[in-house]
């Protein structure tokens, strides 16, 4: 938990959303010991969930860049129900869909946060960690851990968007601010 915490500290002062995300997978995935850990970002008007951030154990050569409608593979069923999901023998699972590296381990958290204009928790996207076949199973302790983990990265990520928008309209004002100046000295 002190590592959560500390993790949650250093990617809450991350405003480029890709290094937090990628921050986040790389020690989210040594943390549990994942094979692979991902993050898809949901993309609301498509209802799709795009590959956002990666990493992996090993060097890959990925070319596919993956992709789930909601509701599809195990990803898009925890996007749409909003419920993590422990899978220890994805193969048997009736929502696994093959990829071309064998996995037989998924761990798979929603990503949620408070949408102020909406009044509603909102899905940004899902926290995916794999393990490959013949590895330890995943544990109770392991989706427990990763979905606090979801909890405080989903904090940062409103905290990210907040501070972004924030500093968009402080650059807009000072922005209008000069111009009005400069209008007024004509």
């Amino acid at each position: 938990m002190a590592t959560l915490y500390d993790l949650g500290l250093e990617t809450a002062a991350l405003q480029d959303l890709k290094a937090l995300f990628a921050r986040a997978t790389e020690e989210s995935g040594r943390l549990i010991r994942a094979d692979h850990t991902s993050v898809f970002r949901y993309e609301e008007a498509e209802e799709v969930l795009r590959l956002y951030a990666a990493c992996s154990r090993e060097p890959s050569e990925r070319k596919e860049q993956p992709s789930f409608r909601l509701g599809e593979g195990i990803a898009g069923r925890v996007a749409r129900d909003l419920l993590p999901l422990l899978v220890n023998d994805a193969e048997q699972h009736p929502d696994f869909v093959p990829r071309d590296k064998p996995v037989a381990r998924i761990l798979c958290v929603p990503l949620t946060h408070f949408d102020r204009a909406r009044e509603t928790s909102v899905l940004y996207g899902v926290l995916n960690a794999t393990r490959k076949p013949g590895s330890a199973p995943f544990g109770d302790d392991d989706l427990e851990y990763l979905t606090r983990f979801a909890g405080q990265l989903s904090i940062a990520v409103a905290n990210s968007v907040a501070f972004s928008g924030e500093r968009e309209r402080s650059n807009q004002e000072e922005g209008g601010g000069a111009h009005r100046r400069h209008g007024r000295s004509k």
